[in-house]
């Protein structure tokens, strides 16, 4: 059985079915005016803001995939995500930075518009690290810095993880994730491997999850997975990390339907 994410409902992305089976689409946003290098003069001196244009990033992605490889889709976590980030630009300035379960990879290149260093990074099955090397390349020209994004296997149930990946994530300020809260036994593995980084990358200070709650309707509305997931988080991290619902009203800037069932989680050191 397969799955598709409600986004390609939503809005025309213009995508165009290519020779693998994979589609392109095309996702537009405004990219925010943020710097004064950005910024015009006219002859008498006076400043003139630059008018804001729509841009896209392309993105090779499947329509549909069995629930083991939902990693090859977009969904709305990941927009939400996007959005944070060019609303608090600043916070990424320069910053070496890593995206877990990167999917597409769209929100580790979007990251990389103003970080140092992104490791966008995901367990390896279906193509998906070959998948990410095609977007990453397709949209180059917005990096900040030239080949800023690495791309690493990280699998949330390895008990050990390659030195090199292990002597990047040293270096780590920011780490992020989108739509990774789906099956119980993966959201056990992912807060194995938050506790594992905030152990492991001492400059390490927050984190931030985005996902959409997915309810179920029974004798009452529960979102079985988020409130799993909490759980969890509590039991498991009791004493080390907490976590904060942060708002989630902060301007839009790419095109998706932007739910009241998107969450938006800040993780940091107790």
């Amino acid at each position: 059985m397969e799955v598709s994410s409600e986004i390609y409902d939503e809005n025309d992305y213009g995508s165009v079915t290519i020779a693998n089976g994979n589609v392109i689409s095309k996702y537009r946003f405004n990219k925010p005016t943020t710097t004064l290098d950005e910024l015009q003069h006219d002859n008498e001196s006076d400043i003139i803001v630059k008018r804001k244009k729509n841009e896209f990033i392309e993105i090779e992605h499947k329509k549909s995939s069995v629930l083991l490889e939902v990693g090859l889709q977009l969904w709305r976590g990941a927009f939400l995500l996007n959005d944070f980030i060019l609303n608090n630009p600043d916070m990424f300035l320069d910053k070496h930075v890593l995206e877990l379960g990167s999917g597409v990879g769209i929100t580790s290149i979007v990251a990389s518009m103003y970080s140092k260093k992104v490791i966008c990074t995901d367990i390896n099955i279906a193509g998906i690290l070959d998948l990410i090397r095609r977007n990453v390349q397709l949209n180059d020209h917005y990096q900040k810095y030239r080949n800023n994004i690495e791309i690493h296997e990280l699998d949330f149930f390895a008990d050990k993880w390659s030195n090199e990946l292990e002597k990047a994530l040293a270096d780590i300020d920011i780490c992020f994730a989108a739509d990774v809260i789906y099956d119980d036994d993966i959201t056990i593995g992912f807060i194995k491997t938050i506790l594992k980084l905030f152990k492991l990358s001492p400059k390490l200070k927050e984190m931030y999850i985005a996902l959409e709650k997915r309810y179920v309707f029974t004798d009452c509305v529960v979102a079985p997975m988020y409130e799993f997931f909490l759980k969890k988080f509590r039991q498991e991290t009791a004493g080390i990390l907490n976590y904060t619902e942060m708002p989630t009203n902060f301007k839009q800037y790419f095109d998706y339907e932007k739910c009241k069932e998107l969450v938006l989680i800040k993780v940091n050191r107790i």
